[in-house]
């Protein structure tokens, strides 16, 4: 195999791309500048709306069997609440007419709150309706108490107070290595489709391929040129990608107060300490886990788009791969507390695992050599499989 073909190849592709100024400005400018906008348009309507919902004042239908005691205190201490006195055989129509956004009756002993988990308003007049409840019932509690003369803290007998033990690091590990592995393998996959089809499919269709077949590259290098094409540019695109959503996390957490959203500034603000958590053998292992991810999409590509008849074709047939890489990537967000050992068997889930245990500090050396070696073997059948295709001339000419 003459290398001197396979990077003549590399070098055909990568002289087309810088040339496409167009491509060019959708790989490196579009994600950075697309994450920046997304990001501070939705923290801004999200601010908005929270502001909206907490200075509305809520409507609270209750019936009869309320005592006019615990209504005067409603109305006195609840905040922005507006009671109105209402059958019980209304109270649904109501709620459902938005005319009222919770209704208070008692049952049984029971003081119910009836609400519609389907509406912001409602959700929040629950909220605002249980605040004083609980408050009515320590104040009934505390009066009761001083009335016969004994002391609070019979039924109080201590407060409860959390103490968060988490280091801002590890806050922000966590949250990183939740999302990020997520993230990488979209961004893999999602940049290795348009160059990957084009490189493939594309030439079928620009009636290129011909010429291409009858070079002195063999189908194997000309395979291997433009898998180390896509490789670089998806490793690339995702890198930016990445890069653009960290850039935009950190510019829209100054948008957000302690008061309104204090888990999201947390979490964006111990972001900025990752640093400290990210060495050299964090990264060496990184790498080594998403280059064979990235073989693995760009290899796949290229032999769906070698058997595809045109783009859209290429892209119909990718569909359903695109959604079980999403699935598999999805698995990530919501692991299970103890991740079962044959997860690290299957290529792709373990990578995303491995990756996890990696941001976290928490590497398992087995966990990164059963993800690594896996992956390269899915990733080696893929080239063997791509180069097969690509060696088929009824593959290339069949209509």
């Amino acid at each position: 195999m003459n290398t001197k073909n396979i990077f003549t190849i590399l070098g055909k592709e990568l002289t087309v791309f810088l040339r496409d100024k167009r491509t060019l400005i959708t790989t490196f400018i579009v994600p950075l500048v697309f994450y920046y906008v997304f990001f501070n348009i939705m923290t801004g309507m999200a601010l908005k709306t929270k502001k909206e919902i907490k200075n509305k004042k809520v409507k609270v239908g209750f019936s009869q069997s309320i005592e006019n005691d615990l209504i005067a205190y409603i109305s006195k201490n609840g905040e922005n609440i507006s009671l109105l006195q209402t059958k019980v055989t209304d109270a649904e129509k109501l709620l459902a007419d938005k005319k009222i956004d919770a209704y208070l009756f008692k049952e049984e002993g029971k003081i119910v709150i009836e609400y519609n988990s389907a509406k912001r308003l409602s959700i929040e007049a629950r909220k605002r309706l249980k605040n004083a409840l609980d408050d009515y019932k320590k104040f009934i509690v505390n009066k009761n108490l001083t009335e016969l003369g004994i002391d609070k803290k019979i039924v109080n007998p201590f407060e409860i107070e959390d103490k968060d033990t988490a280091s801002q690091t590890d806050v922000a590990m966590a949250f990183i290595g939740r999302l990020m592995p997520y993230l990488i393998i979209i961004m893999l996959f999602s940049g290795a489709l348009g160059f990957g089809l084009e490189v493939s499919t594309g030439e079928k269709e620009k009636g290129t391929i011909a010429t291409l077949l009858v070079s002195q590259a063999s189908r194997s290098e000309i395979v291997l040129g433009k898998l180390i094409y896509v490789i670089a540019i998806e490793i690339i695109y995702s890198i930016v990608n990445i890069a653009g959503f960290l850039l935009a996390s950190l510019s829209t957490s100054k948008m957000v107060s302690k008061e309104i959203a204090k888990e999201a500034v947390k979490n964006a603000d111990k972001m900025q300490s990752m640093s400290l958590s990210i060495n050299l053998s964090t990264i060496t292992m990184l790498v080594a886990l998403i280059i064979p991810i990235g073989i693995i999409s760009a290899a796949l590509i290229i032999a769906i788009g070698s058997y595809a008849k045109s783009m859209k074709e290429g892209q119909t047939l990718m569909t359903p791969v695109l959604l079980a890489i999403i699935m598999v990537a999805i698995l990530t967000l919501n692991a299970p507390l103890k991740v079962p050992e044959y997860y690290y068997f299957i290529p792709i889930l373990n990578t995303a695992f491995s990756m996890q245990e990696i941001l976290m500090g928490k590497a398992v050396f087995s966990h990164f050599l059963l993800a690594v070696t896996t992956t390269i073997g899915l990733a080696a059948i893929l080239i063997g499989f791509s180069i097969y295709l690509f060696n088929r001339e009824d593959i290339h000419f069949r209509v």
